[in-house]
């Protein structure tokens, strides 16, 4: 791990589902990030929903419960860590598509996982800025927009770049990273319309309680 945030690009063998634990962890960071710091900004806003109606009825209202617990860190982990696993299998489908690669699975994911392997860093600055941060200011939400910004553009670097390492393709490299970028998008599109989808009920339910 210490080698690869080095090196990201002088990827060494390992154990053989090393990857897949690199990617498991930084899913694991990741989702709770999102689970604290969720459930720190629907806290607030059950709060302060309970002292405005408190205010107006001139009566002390029924305390509603914070409905962020630990099903959103299940949701959020596997829908970052199965996404990243399926944007890995296609990349590897588009490689032996557009070249002569003989490379598996395993194989690729641990090169992916070495080359991004400095967003588990980033992920582990997330969460423990979730834990601190008390409120969601303007620097706080800077903080969280330059830490997902460089996750991201570590990510799409590292997947990239195993294209552009083929030594021959079919078609230009440009096209063949053209093509997983935009199989990328379609996947991270396709995974943030299931979440959204999944809260929107439990959010539209939330609203109504506090109504």
């Amino acid at each position: 791990m210490v080698s690869s945030w080095k090196h990201p690009f002088k990827v060494e063998d390992g154990e053989k589902y090393s990857g897949l634990v690199t990617l498991a962890i930084e899913s694991i960071f990741f989702a709770l990030s999102v689970m604290i710091l969720v459930r720190k900004i629907v806290g607030t806003f059950v709060e302060n929903s309970s002292s405005i109606t408190s205010f107006f009825s001139g009566e002390t209202s029924s305390s509603t419960s914070n409905p962020v617990g630990f099903n959103v860190f299940i949701v959020f982990f596997l829908a970052t860590f199965l996404a990243s696993l399926v944007i890995i299998g296609i990349i590897l489908l588009v490689e032996k598509g557009f070249s002569n690669s003989n490379r598996n699975y395993l194989n690729l994911a641990n090169e992916v996982a070495h080359k991004t392997s400095s967003v588990v860093l980033l992920n582990a600055v997330l969460f423990v800025h979730s834990l601190i941060v008390s409120n969601a200011s303007a620097n706080s939400v800077v903080l969280i927009d330059v830490v997902l910004g460089l996750i991201s553009m570590i990510w799409i670097i590292g997947i990239l770049s195993v294209v552009f390492e083929l030594e021959e393709t079919k078609i230009d490299k440009i096209y063949v990273g053209l093509v997983i970028y935009i199989a990328h998008m379609i996947v991270i599109a396709i995974t943030g319309w299931i979440v959204i989808n999944h809260y929107a009920s439990l959010l539209t339910d939330l609203i109504s309680k506090l109504i």
